[in-house]
């Protein structure tokens, strides 16, 4: 994969397909940091937790990619707009459930509006194409580039659902597939880049953004999980 074309995206969104990426991005960003913060409101946190758990969802996944897998400084250092758009993200979850006085039915219903819906699925299609592609920037083997993907769109739910107390989504079927979407994304966005296709990686973007929308959107429809051998058994 080293030396193959990748996606070099501009600071900002633009028209342009690497700066639509980017504005993907910033969806991703705010949906899950409206989601997570969501969340940690319902499980009683107040503002304060609810802006950090929020933004440890939207952030986190990224922190991990680069921290630990890419030995760099976290994106968000440079890119500061990131960390505000997940802060306020999160509070304004919290304002709509803690000031319109929601009962958990109602808030829960909140969490799965469809335009959450839509736009976390925007989300974990950008996120894990970026992810991938921060590790092919790096000449990085391509199985390094998918576990960055996957890092990248789901490690921060994970640290969500850990400090929620709840079952970890990406380990558990206690929802539709959502792990394996951003899997198939970014092994999509990997292997389309090793095969060198016209439009270089334009083309291998638009293809994995697809196939990991699509993916998620079937996991949605019919409710396709991964076998498990037991039940989820909550600690009580």
């Amino acid at each position: 994969v080293a030396g193959r074309d990748v996606v070099r995206m501009p600071r900002y969104p633009t028209l342009e397909p690497q700066g639509m990426l980017r504005g993907m991005d910033y969806v991703g960003t705010v949906s899950f940091g409206f989601s997570g913060g969501g969340l940690a409101a319902l499980s009683g946190m107040d503002l304060l937790g609810t802006c950090g758990v929020g933004t440890l969802t939207a952030l986190g996944g990224g922190t991990i990619r680069d921290a630990l897998m890419l030995g760099k400084a976290p994106f968000w250092t440079e890119e500061t707009e990131y960390v505000t758009m997940a802060v306020v993200s999160a509070a304004a979850a919290f304002a709509a459930i803690h000031y319109q006085d929601l009962d958990d039915k109602e808030a829960a219903a909140l969490m799965d509006h469809p335009a959450v819906a839509i736009t976390d699925t925007l989300g974990v299609a950008a996120f894990c194409i970026i992810g991938a592609n921060g590790a092919l920037k790096m000449a990085m083997p391509g199985g390094v580039a998918i576990l960055c993907g996957i890092s990248t769109a789901t490690f921060g739910g994970m640290c969500r659902d850990v400090l929620c107390r709840r079952p970890v989504r990406i380990l558990h079927s206690r929802a539709e597939l959502y792990a394996t979407c951003a899997m198939a994304g970014a092994a999509t966005f990997t292997a389309a880049t090793a095969m060198a296709l016209p439009g270089g990686a334009t083309t291998s973007m638009f293809i994995a953004f697809a196939v990991a929308c699509a993916a998620r959107t079937a996991a949605s429809m019919f409710d396709l999980k991964l076998p498990t051998v037991r039940p989820i058994r909550v600690a009580p």
